[in-house]
């Protein structure tokens, strides 16, 4: 459905394999209907919908909300890789530890508003994030 609009079936085809490329869980299960593949195989098949269109910017809302861990993994390497690639990726994202592995940039929300931001970098050595999102134990390292 991503790549409706596009007629170069060549192009669309070597889309599609970059996607698996990105997903092997996906190629696994191309013959499964979308509706029974588990929460993180749905957010990987949204995402490799998205990139059939070929967007130069992709804007992901919370993909790792209610997902096994081991597929969070997975997304987020493969969202690095996107990146990688060209494409833009802003972010929307709770589990911090994971966006501020990822982004080169970071803003931080409480309440509605933004009370820190900088190079993703610094802001996983700051004490506040730390001790606020990732536990007391993780400022302590």
């Amino acid at each position: 459905m991503g790549a409706y609009a596009r007629a170069d079936k060549a192009a669309v085809a070597e889309d599609v394999e970059r996607a698996f490329t990105l997903f092997p869980r996906l190629k696994e299960r191309r013959l499964q209907v979308a509706g029974t593949l588990s929460g993180g195989e749905q957010q990987m098949l949204a995402i490799g919908r998205a990139l059939m269109s070929k967007p130069r910017f992709l804007m992901l809302d919370e993909p790792s909300l209610g997902i096994a861990p081991r597929l969070v993994s997975a997304i987020f390497d493969a969202l690095g890789a996107i990146h990688r690639a060209g494409v833009g990726v802003l972010l929307v994202e709770q589990n911090v530890s994971a966006a501020l592995g990822l982004a080169h940039r970071a803003y931080v929300m409480e309440g509605g508003r933004i009370v820190r931001d900088g190079a993703a970098r610094d802001l996983l050595n700051d004490p506040h994030i730390r001790t606020a999102y990732l536990g007391p134990l993780a400022a302590r390292a």
